[in-house]
């Protein structure tokens, strides 16, 4: 494998496999996943998505001694006004209180989607979500929160007043940082963002210091025609490396959008030095540097997909 791959997917997979359309059970999840985690191909592997509502059974996931840590996302559920977000956010965090202490078994990562009325509201209303959020959480250590906005048919200054607002929040309260979760696809093509959507949200977020959590819709390594719903569908690789070369080559939306558009596998050229794309280049520090400052993970209901995407196009050995 080489080293520009490991560095931009290290630890990128953000494992949701009780969500459709994987659907399996809590049991059966946690199964995948911690055999995933004692695999030879563990290194795409980072959290377990839980849902707030199986909280009760985290302990199922704590790793046998000697086994790498576990680390959870926790997906809470949102509401349709600000106090109702709040409400439930705090219920939640108080569930979470034994997990928080970092060890063997860890919550590092929350998540949930705001309010399309906040979203609305601009800069201000998203800033005080973010800390109402954050706050609610009662967090003893630093936990990552992402927010989720609607990204698919938003317009582009929609999205980048929410940037704003959570760059807002983690200026103010910079202890429990927050981030911007993207939703990619979905089950209708209406539901997929198109390029220069996703494009105007990562220059939004690396523009404003944010971080981003993607989700949904990364079923493939790269952009593909998906039959089902009709329409060209975002690939995982393109995701991570329009970040990188975002960062990089400081690229306006039409140069990023480029890239998350890119087809053919072939335009990417990886290196134990860098990767590149076309007549452009990234070194290993600039990975290194996206993945940090830029796109952190992307959830998937499968381990074995994207592994198997990365294979057929002869990126693992």
């Amino acid at each position: 494998m080489r080293q520009s791959l490991l560095v931009l997917l290290s630890r990128s997979v953000d494992y949701a496999g009780m969500f459709p359309p994987a659907a399996l059970s809590f049991g059966q999840a946690v199964d995948r996943y911690l055999a995933a985690l004692a695999g030879s191909e563990r290194f795409l592997l980072a959290r377990f998505v839980c849902p707030a509502g199986s909280l009760g059974g985290v302990e199922a996931l704590r790793p046998s001694p000697g086994a790498p840590p576990t680390v959870v996302a926790v997906l809470g559920p949102t509401g349709d006004r600000l106090e109702e977000l709040r409400e439930r956010t705090l219920q939640v965090g108080q569930a979470m209180q034994p997990w928080l202490g970092g060890g063997a078994l860890a919550i590092d990562q929350y998540e949930v989607a705001l309010p399309r009325s906040v979203v609305e509201g601009g800069a201000d209303a998203v800033a005080e979500a973010a800390r109402a959020v954050s706050e609610s959480l009662q967090t003893p250590r630093r936990l990552l929160v992402a927010l989720e906005v609607p990204l698919a048919g938003s317009p582009p200054a929609l999205v980048g007043q929410a940037v704003e607002g959570i760059a807002k929040a983690n200026q103010q309260s910079p202890i429990t940082p927050v981030c911007l979760k993207l939703r990619c696809g979905g089950n209708t093509a209406a539901a997929v963002p198109s390029p220069a959507e996703l494009a105007h949200a990562l220059i939004a977020a690396r523009d404003n210091g944010v971080l981003v959590k993607a989700t949904q819709g990364l079923h493939h390594a790269f952009r593909h025609w998906d039959a089902q719903l009709g329409t060209a569908a975002h690939g995982f690789v393109n995701l991570f490396a329009a970040a990188a070369f975002a960062r990089s080559h400081r690229l306006d939306p039409v140069g990023v959008a480029e890239i998350l558009a890119e087809e053919d596998p072939r335009a990417f050229s990886w290196s134990d030095a860098g990767l590149a794309w076309r007549a452009q280049a990234v070194s290993l520090a600039g990975l290194a540097e996206a993945r940090r400052f830029g796109v952190t993970s992307f959830g998937s209901c499968s381990v074995d997909e994207p592994l198997a995407e990365l294979r057929s196009h002869g990126l693992l050995d």
